[in-house]
């Protein structure tokens, strides 16, 4: 039947087949038509509750062992975003926080993503809120050259240097972020 009425795009021909309605949706007969026009379509959400489930110990939080994520008025300033149920806790422009990252493994602590985390999350670097102040970034250290970008890109507040879940963090080490993006070099832009 359904073959009859729907075209191989999936598309129904209503003016070639004007009973369409009745035979392929028999049960919404003229009354529920009436209804539907002058009340709409009702759906009954389901009334079943579930038990919410408790997230794994945060191991990055202000007393974190290794690493302590940076949070905001005490590293970062000039941000946009701030939650008032934990105003410590940094935030990208999307809503994510640290804690968030960590629990839904959206990147990695060597600073990268998986291809599939960056397509259901976005890439990182395009999410900062806020900025670093100078003396956190002057402070770090890196293996082998630092990174060859400005100040302002290391003072960019985005996942990868804030959260140490995504490599970056208060590091006991003082060793600076894994990954640092200047999105404002046209290296960026032309890979």
């Amino acid at each position: 039947l359904w073959e009859e009425y729907v075209n191989k795009k999936g598309y129904i021909n209503t003016k070639a087949k004007k009973d369409w309605q009745e035979k392929l949706y028999p049960r919404f007969n003229a009354s529920k038509k009436s209804k539907a026009i002058k009340v709409g379509l009702l759906h009954r959400l389901p009334t079943k509750t579930f038990t919410p489930q408790e997230a794994s110990e945060y191991p990055y939080g202000p007393s974190g062992r290794a690493c302590s994520d940076y949070e905001l008025e005490k590293d970062v300033t000039g941000y946009s975003l701030q939650f008032k149920a934990s105003p410590d806790d940094w935030a990208d422009w999307a809503g994510y926080t640290c804690r968030f990252n960590y629990i839904q493994g959206a990147c990695k602590e060597d600073g990268t993503q998986d291809p599939a985390d960056k397509a259901a999350f976005g890439p990182m670097e395009h999410y900062f809120n806020g900025k670093l102040k100078e003396e956190i970034v002057h402070a770090w250290t890196f293996e082998g050259n630092p990174p060859n970008v400005s100040l302002a890109a290391m003072q960019r507040a985005d996942a990868f240097k804030i959260c140490c879940a995504c490599g970056g963090g208060r590091k006991k080490s003082g060793q600076g972020p894994k990954t640092v993006i200047d999105m404002l070099a046209d290296s960026y832009y032309f890979k």
